[in-house]
């Protein structure tokens, strides 16, 4: 009987964010657009992140979870700034957007997601750079654009483990973002997400309602590091995170 009410529960879900996207997101693309042909990048940025950020509000409070957010104030908001959490599941997104609603950013994402219909139509107006993991030479483009993006003045959020790891442990960090640190000099932003994956894909894909919470960690400057600070900063922003993961669930 729990397992019928959670299947009704999830398809009523999916049914009420579609429904939400199509009433209340998809007619403003048509003003995103417009904004973007008249290069008033500030006024386009603004108006998708408020869209983005009232449809994340909509799906946490669908999904009854009880989230905290802890740390807001140890992030920067005289500069941009490089987001680094840890990724458990496909809930991150919205689950960031909601948390860090007060901040505008854009996210490095996989192809495979960025090229979604929908979705794509809202990530080019976002700030939003497309990944392929698989092609080197693609990949080296989309740091380059995220740099390029950060020095122009917009703060970036990545997903250093480059996939879902559904657990509460990071897995070791890729690369990518750290090059990304060290063409910028960006202040990175450690973050831990906590129980996210529990929203759905560890409750057997369906909808859970667990606590969930998004924590802050202290920010790590990058700018004039050594070449030996550089070579092990991947590691230090692992760790940092791990730690943290380690010391709640003690």
């Amino acid at each position: 009987m729990k397992k019928i009410k959670e299947f009704i529960r999830t398809i009523t879900f999916f049914t009420k964010i579609i429904f939400y996207g199509a009433v209340k997101v998809y007619p403003v693309i048509k003003r995103m657009e417009e904004l973007e042909k008249d290069n008033k990048k500030q006024e386009e940025m603004s108006l998708t992140t408020k869209t983005v950020q009232d449809w994340s509000e909509y799906c946490i409070k669908q999904t009854k979870c009880n989230m905290t957010v802890t740390g807001l104030e140890k992030i920067p908001t005289d500069r941009p700034v490089l987001f680094v959490p840890n990724h458990q599941s496909y809930g991150d997104i919205p689950v960031l957007l909601y948390a860090l609603k007060d901040f505008q950013f854009g996210f490095v994402v996989r192809n495979t997601m960025a090229n979604l219909p929908f979705i794509k139509l809202i990530f080019k107006h976002f700030n939003c750079v497309s990944i392929d993991t698989a092609d080197i030479r693609q990949s080296a483009s989309a740091i380059n654009q995220t740099a390029e993006n950060i020095k122009n003045g917009y703060s970036m959020l990545i997903f250093p483990e480059g996939r879902r790891n559904f657990t509460n442990i990071p897995e070791p960090f890729k690369n990518g973002a750290f090059k990304i640190a060290n063409k910028t000099g960006v202040t990175i932003v450690p973050i831990y997400l906590h129980n996210v994956h529990r929203l759905f894909e560890a409750n057997g894909h369906l909808l859970g309602a667990p606590n969930v919470s998004v924590n802050i960690l202290d920010p790590i400057e990058t700018e004039n590091m050594t070449r030996s600070d550089v070579a092990t900063l991947n590691e230090r922003v692992h760790e940092t995170i791990l730690n943290y993961a380690k010391s709640i669930a003690e």
